[in-house]
Formats: structure tokens, C-alpha cells, sequence
């Protein structure tokens, strides 16, 4: 019997997709779900036709930034060679036997750039500029294959699917846990339970607590992945929580987190229950707003940033007593902040949790260590994600600012940059900066924006390497995660790049 071509059976799943199983799909989770596999089933008919040959050409060109940067580093410093890697590559090979040698091609490159970077300290001032170029050259080296990859033409439907739970939260938990919080104890019921689509790294659930006079009211249940993209800082639901606790008793529109869950039985990861606040959001950060936004409504935006980054941090000592260094509070600057958190980003990534290699992560920080601006300003609260994916809108105004996971404490410039390229798409640059300014009462360095935009991108592609790590190994087999690889990772990295090279 003729065995049946790998593509033709991807074509006809695709079609029993499309024909038979989403026009019976009623639930919203469900449709978003069809959504990833279509993009799934699109990435593997690429792998089955045109993809081997572009990831050889990648693996070739590759070889070639190996080769320099090891023969730069033989130059340098012998004691830091790297060992190389493998390179006779078949043109025909199978796509998995490329992808192994672009795996080792990749932990090749990550370990020579590390060595070159260490090697910077003792290099004559005329080699400084070599690792430099050979830093990026490696980054765009890996950034690209991504990038091409996503840019070819998908033979019909793109891949996507929705939660899989990797770590369930179910309602009788749920409400076994709220008896023991609650006042009224064994009275309260959870009458309405429903997964919110959407984010990664946390699982987000709007439910209903009966008490025991009857009344209702709705709340979210916001938990941990058991595999998390990120556990250090403020990626730790605990001090998420703590957080939310300072900054809803200053009257800002934050979420009021109530209860708090750790090692509680049934229930795989921490999570808290938080009130749930009026509005929509009414977008996504890549993706970008549904709809055209008011002027009003973009000035709120910058109001309410504006109004954060003013924020006395006394109003947060306790949360900073709790978890900071007290100096926050007295001494500390923002070139201060961004030090110590670029060594504890890198600390994560090296050496407490195992992340894919990534000369990508290497050169940002190299980049981002030596282009560290000399900012002497006391630092502000900084969201670190505040973007429309983020915003609770209700009318013309911003009801809520939700997901304080990258939050952390540095320079507003941070912020702004963050959001530039979607409200620039919306409204004058410079006149929703002015209103920025003008409720801050405080002019911006737009000089450092580019410094603190790459900033923000390193913590996003260190989750971006973990999630695809946490796939690989069957750490995660929630099917929306697959997105990382496929279509988030490679537009982090490119933002990464493009930040470092304005």
C-alpha cells in the first residue's frame, strides 16, 4: 500500500478543521483554540515543503559567525576556546536532523560569545569594537531564522490552540479554599466558574462568591503556571500580591487583591483572589487596539502613567520593606535599580533556572551593561507591561491597570518607550508626551529611550527562551505555548534588536 504524503494529511486535518469541528464550536475558548491549531498545522506544512532548505541556509551562514567569532576569540585568549561545532550538513537532511544541528550550532555560538564577552575585560581597545560586531552578528544570526520562517507563506490556515491547564484550578478547590478566607466560612459558594482566554505565564479565572447572605459578586483568581516563564522578582505571586496590596490603598486603579493561596491543597501553583474591575481591554500588545481609541481616552493613558510615576514610595514601604532594599527608600539611584536588576535577570538565566542557549540574551546584555546611562534620579514605579494589553478601559477613561508581574523600580523613560509604537499609531508623539509631562510636572530624557526600551526587552525574551524550553521538555503541553516559538519569540527578539540598533 502507497503510504500517504505527510502534507496531504495536514491538508485534509486542516479541512476537517475548518468544515466539520469550527462550525460547532460555540464556546469562546474553544474558537480560540482552533485558532492555534490552525497555526500549527500551517508551521508544519512549511517544515514538510519549503522550511528544510531556508534552516540549512541559516545552519551555513551559522557556521560562518562560529568560525569568526572562535577564531577572534583563538586570538584573544586560547584559554577560552570553544568547542566547535559540527559542519557538514546534508541539504536533504530530515527537518529534525537540522533542527539538532541547529541546536548545537546555537549552544556553540551562546558559548563562544560568552567567552568573548568575558575575554572584553582584558582585550586591547582596538578588539573591543570586533566583539562587538561579532556579539550582534551572532544575535541577528539568531533572530533571523525566526523571522524568514514566519515571513514565508503559509500553505492555508495558520496554528494556534487554547488552554490546556497545566495546572487546574477547579471551583470545588476554589471554594474549599474561599471557606477558610471568608468570614462567613462554610455559608460562601462558588456559583459561576469560567477560564479566561489569553496571557501566558498565568492562569486568569472570573468567577462568582455566594456568601452567606446570599449576595454575589464577581471576582478573579489569578495563578502561577507550575512551569512559570519567569519565578524571579515580581514574577513570584506572592509578591505580586504584596504589591497590590501597597498600591490599591493609594487609591490607584489597580486591582484590591483579597486572599491569597500558597500550598493549598489541590491546587498545583500560588494564586490570589483580587476584585474584579469594571471595563474591557480592547486589545493586544501585538496585535495592537480593536478600535480606534478617543483623544480623551489616550490622555488618560498618559494621566495615569504619569500619576504612577509620581507616586511617593513611602506609599509602598510595605511592600519595599517586605522585599526591597530599604535604600529604595533613601538612597538609591535609577542607574542603581537598573544594575542590580540587569546582574539578577542574568543570574536567572545562567544560573538558577536552565533556559535555552541564546547568543541573542548574551549580547543584551553586554549591550545593555555597557550602554547603562549614568541616571542619578531617584527611581519611580515603574509597570514594565503598561500597554493596551494591560488597560481596563470604560468609556474614555483607563478603569484598571492589571498584570504587575514586570513591574519593578527605575526610570519612567521605561515606560514611555514601552508604549510609544502603539500610541504613536494613534495620536501625535509629542503631544501625548506633553500631557505626560504636564501631569507629571516632570520633562522627559528622550535621549535614553532607546536604552530603556532594549531594557524592557530583556526580561521579555528571557520568558520568551524559557516558555519554548518549557515545551521542549514536556514541562508544558498547554498547545498555546507553541505560539512562543512560532510567532511571539521571534517578534521579541527583532524588537530586542531593532531597540539596540535605532
Amino acid at each position: 500500500m502507497r503510504i500517504t504524503e505527510t502534507d496531504r494529511l495536514l491538508c485534509l486535518l486542516s479541512d476537517s478543521l475548518e468544515t466539520l469541528i469550527f462550525p460547532e464550536l460555540q464556546s469562546q475558548r474553544a474558537q480560540a483554540t482552533v485558532d492555534f491549531i490552525r497555526l500549527t498545522l500551517a508551521e508544519l506544512r512549511k517544515r514538510e515543503n519549503d522550511t528544510p532548505a531556508l534552516l540549512h541556509e541559516e545552519i551555513l551562514a551559522g557556521q560562518q559567525q562560529l568560525l569568526a567569532a572562535q577564531s577572534l576569540l583563538a586570538r584573544l585568549d586560547a584559554a577560552h576556546h570553544a568547542p566547535a561545532a559540527s559542519v557538514a550538513v546534508a541539504a536533504h537532511s530530515l527537518f529534525d536532523a537540522l533542527v539538532r544541528e541547529h541546536a548545537d550550532l546555537t549552544e556553540a555560538l551562546a558559548q563562544t560569545t560568552l567567552a568573548l564577552q568575558r575575554a572584553r575585560s582584558t582585550a586591547k581597545p582596538e578588539d573591543q569594537d570586533n566583539i562587538s560586531a561579532l556579539l550582534l552578528q551572532a544575535a541577528q544570526w539568531e533572530e533571523r531564522y525566526g523571522r524568514r520562517q514566519r515571513e514565508q507563506p503559509c500553505p492555508p490556515p495558520p496554528p494556534r490552540e487554547a488552554d490546556a491547564s497545566t495546572g487546574p484550578l477547579r471551583a470545588e478547590t476554589l471554594q474549599a479554599f474561599l471557606r477558610t478566607q471568608h468570614p462567613h466560612g462554610d455559608a460562601v459558594s462558588v456559583t459561576h466558574f469560567e477560564a479566561i482566554p489569553g496571557g501566558f505565564g498565568k492562569q486568569t479565572t472570573l468567577f462568582t462568591l455566594r456568601d452567606g447572605a446570599g449576595c454575589e459578586r464577581d471576582l478573579i483568581a489569578r495563578k502561577m503556571d507550575p512551569a512559570p516563564l519567569v519565578s524571579t522578582g515580581l514574577f513570584n505571586i506572592e509578591r505580586e500580591f504584596h504589591l497590590l496590596q501597597s498600591l490599591s490603598a493609594t487609591g490607584y486603579p489597580a486591582p484590591t487583591p483579597l486572599y491569597l493561596g500558597s500550598n493549598v491543597a489541590g491546587i498545583d501553583a500560588p494564586f490570589y483572589v483580587m476584585e474584579r474591575l469594571p471595563g474591557k481591554v480592547t486589545g493586544s500588545y501585538l496585535s495592537g487596539m480593536r478600535s480606534t481609541p478617543s483623544e480623551a481616552l489616550l490622555f488618560d493613558i498618559a494621566a495615569q502613567m504619569a500619576r504612577l510615576h509620581t507616586m511617593p514610595l513611602a506609599a509602598l514601604s510595605g511592600y519595599i520593606d517586605r522585599y526591597e532594599d530599604p535604600a529604595l527608600l533613601t538612597t538609591l539611584r535609577v542607574r542603581d535599580c537598573y544594575a542590580a536588576k540587569l546582574a539578577e535577570m542574568r543570574r536567572y538565566q545562567l544560573e538558577e533556572v536552565e533556559h535555552l542557549p541564546s547568543p541573542t540574551l548574551t549580547y543584551l546584555a553586554d549591550w545593555l551593561q555597557r550602554q547603562m546611562p549614568a541616571d542619578d534620579r531617584r527611581p519611580v514605579l515603574v509597570h514594565g507591561d503598561f500597554n493596551i494589553h494591560n488597560l481596563l478601559i470604560d468609556g474614555d477613561r483607563v478603569s484598571g491597570v492589571l498584570d504587575w508581574e514586570c513591574a519593578m523600580f527605575g526610570a519612567p523613560e521605561q515606560e514611555l518607550a514601552y508604549i510609544q509604537p502603539h500610541i504613536s499609531q494613534l495620536i501625535d508623539w509629542e503631544r501625548f508626551i506633553a500631557h505626560y509631562e504636564h501631569c507629571a510636572q516632570r520633562k522627559i530624557d528622550r535621549a535614553t529611550m532607546a536604552y530603556y526600551l532594549a531594557f524592557s526587552m530583556f526580561p521579555v525574551n528571557i520568558a520568551m527562551n524559557r516558555g519554548v524550553r518549557n515545551v521542549q521538555s514536556g514541562l508544558n503541553r498547554d498547545a498555546r505555548y507553541l505560539m512562543i516559538e512560532l510567532a511571539y519569540g521571534p517578534q521579541f527578539l527583532q524588537m530586542a534588536l531593532a531597540a539596540t540598533n535605532p
